[in-house]
């Protein structure tokens, strides 16, 4: 069994309990690595600052003092712990500064600072600004409100990529809430790494080995509040973003990260024949040589009788131009897979295997085990008939089961896969438009991937090859892989004393030591709690702790190894479920005229509309729900 020691520390979103002055041994100080500091009790604020320290992996403890402490205080040690962060507000600090000149001691701001700090909630206030000047050291020297719309723009600084990772360079607009900049002294030494409306809005100072860190904003997002379906989480940005990059560039790989974000494009339902619609598979795998990226078929499994030799080549023969298959449904019927029937969901899920392994015989080509759902809608009901015929894992623009009656958490978001339903992994993907959105998504560990239908290339491929371009420029590491790569190595990790702990989603994962010398991993993943597993590595069985719905085990692997892990759930019994003989060949013509409709309807009109040159010739987006798209 793995040590107690290695299973009482398992990846939680639960905040570590605040910290009493006067309950912790002078002796035995522990480093922390992030302090939220509270003056009397903790705001909402506060919380949620220390829901976003933890949710990225930090021991962070919030941190409540009151005037009568500070008062009989003699070194400000006394009353705040040791840490490598410290987030407070500056009303805190302010009356830190205040009390201290009338007590037992004089508290220097310095001692209160820890090696990075993180300073928000500045009012248009004299005492705001006097702390403001002094904590700069006179690079900052006021508050500079720009006026605001309904939306603000954002710049975020095109160097300092330790800071502010696939961010860099970004310009975008989003919901303006009462963010302000900071005015600058003239020679300032200060970095600033995101402006709003050209004002500095977060922005850091070094002085003495130390940084400080600054933000026009009194706000953080609460990771578990619910908000609307449909929403995208850059309305968000400057309630997460400064945060998490100041935590991210100060801990560095403490916290969760992943040192191969990977994305792949998804074209969902064209057969595999030499044109569907706009798309030519020829002219696609041209492009994804040229711009080397890789793209995923969401293959309809009804079409599996239906692929031509030559152009399933493509998918074999070209081993440097990953062009994949995944299963896109069963019959792609309306909302399919939105159903709360088990029996019939099971049912297609099963039939939906079979088929695509009757089109592997048939036609040479492999697949992706990897449910991508029809029309974006599925119930929880579904995601469980998935994962009772062992899928690898499922994909969906939306978080949210359609049947469900609680909105998506901010969390949901931000977590590499969703495992709310059953432990079985749900990974998001998004239309290629607003680049923003998969700068978000890598920056906590995401991989990015983009869905688009063959009508996205009715002008021909340059559009394509734009967005990989820019979606390359926000991290050089960017690593283009199939689906089944992509969700069988998903994972976070963090290193703290020479431990590696890594949290993976898939029931079958793949962990694999870079590195020269042998290491020691940590494994963490979720599985309900009443489901009985059974766990193996490299195929040898290996003994696990649980703790609610955590699954812990450690192991040591030597250097340049990889190790293949796969979780065994109880089997399910084949479905006896069978469709009528009329739902089949309504599905049948169903297919027959939405086949027709992309490749003859559509490029007919568009050629058309272009002969005649009127203004409707192309169908235009929609526009980003967050406004402009990021520019780069």
């Amino acid at each position: 069994m793995l040590n107690r020691r290695a299973a009482a520390s398992p990846p939680s979103h639960r905040p570590s309990p605040a910290f009493s002055p006067l309950a912790e041994s002078s002796v035995t100080r522990p480093v922390h690595d992030v302090v939220v500091l509270c003056l009397n009790q903790a705001t909402e604020a506060e919380r949620n600052a220390q829901k976003i320290a933890t949710f990225l992996g930090a021991d962070a403890r919030l941190v409540v003092i009151s005037p009568e402490l500070l008062r009989h205080a003699t070194r400000i040690s006394e009353l705040v712990p040791t840490s490598v962060c410290l987030v407070v507000g500056a009303e805190t600090l302010a009356h830190v500064q205040e009390v201290s000149t009338g007590g037992r001691a004089r508290f220097d701001l310095k001692d209160v600072l820890a090696q990075h700090s993180f300073i928000y909630g500045f009012q248009p206030i004299e005492r705001h600004r006097r702390l403001l000047q002094i904590l700069s050291a006179g690079d900052l020297v006021d508050l500079d409100i720009p006026r605001l719309g309904t939306t603000a723009r954002f710049q975020v600084a095109d160097r300092l990529h330790q800071w502010s990772g696939p961010f860099t360079g970004l310009s975008f607009e989003t919901v303006a809430r009462s963010e302000h900049g900071f005015a600058e002294a003239a020679g300032n030494r200060t970095d600033t790494l995101i402006r709003v409306v050209d004002k500095p809005f977060f922005v850091r100072v070094a002085r003495d080995a130390r940084e400080v860190f600054f933000v026009g904003g009194a706000e953080f997002g609460d990771l578990d509040e619910r908000v609307h379906r449909h929403a995208r989480p850059v309305p968000w940005f400057s309630r997460l973003a400064p945060l998490m990059m100041f935590l991210r560039g100060s801990l560095g790989t403490r916290l969760w990260h992943t040192d191969h974000p990977r994305a792949c494009l998804i074209i969902d339902d064209p057969v595999l024949k030499n044109r569907y619609g706009f798309l030519d598979y020829g002219r696609l795998v041209a492009s994804m040589r040229r711009h080397r990226f890789a793209t995923s078929i969401a293959f309809i499994p009804l079409n599996y009788r239906r692929s031509r030799r030559d152009v399933a080549s493509f998918v074999t023969a070209n081993a440097n131009t990953p062009l994949s298959v995944s299963v896109h449904g069963c019959d792609h019927t309306d909302g399919e897979f939105a159903t709360t029937h088990f029996a019939s969901l099971h049912a297609k899920a099963h039939i939906a295997l079979d088929r695509m392994h009757a089109h592997h015989r048939l036609s040479g080509v492999p697949f992706d085990d990897v449910m991508i759902f029809p029309q974006g809608r599925f119930s929880a009901e579904g995601i469980a008939a998935v994962k009772a015929c062992d899928y690898l894992a499922t994909i969906n623009g939306d978080v949210a089961p359609k049947n469900s009656t609680e909105s998506p958490t901010l969390r949901n978001w931000l977590e590499v896969a969703v495992t709310d339903f059953g432990g079985f992994p749900l990974f998001g993907r998004r239309y290629p438009r607003d680049l923003v959105e998969f700068a978000f998504d890598l920056f906590v560990g995401k991989p990015a991937l983009a869905v688009e239908h063959h009508g996205y290339f009715e002008a021909g491929y340059g559009e394509v090859e734009s967005f990989v371009d820019r979606l390359n420029a926000l991290d050089p590491r960017l690593e283009w892989a199939s689906l089944g790569l992509i969700c069988s190595r998903a994972a976070l990790t963090r290193i703290a004393d020479g431990i590696v702990d890594v949290r993976f989603y898939t029931n079958r994962f793949t962990v694999h030591n870079p590195g020269t010398d042998t290491r020691r991993y940590r494994l963490f993943t979720r599985r309900p709690e009443h489901e009985s597993v059974a766990l193996t590595v490299d195929g040898v069985a290996r003994s696990f702790e649980r703790s609610g719905d955590d699954v812990t085990f450690a192991m040591d692997l030597k250097g340049g190894a990889t190790a293949d892990i796969r979780i065994e759930l109880p089997r399910h019994d084949d479905p006896d479920w069978k469709s009528s003989n009329l739902h089949r060949a309504g599905v049948r013509a169903r297919r027959i005229l939405g086949e027709f409709r992309d490749d003859y309807v559509d490029t007919t009109r568009s050629l058309v509309d272009r002969l005649i040159r009127t203004p409707f010739g192309r169908r235009t987006r929609k526009p980003s729900m967050n406004g402009a798209a990021a520019t780069k």
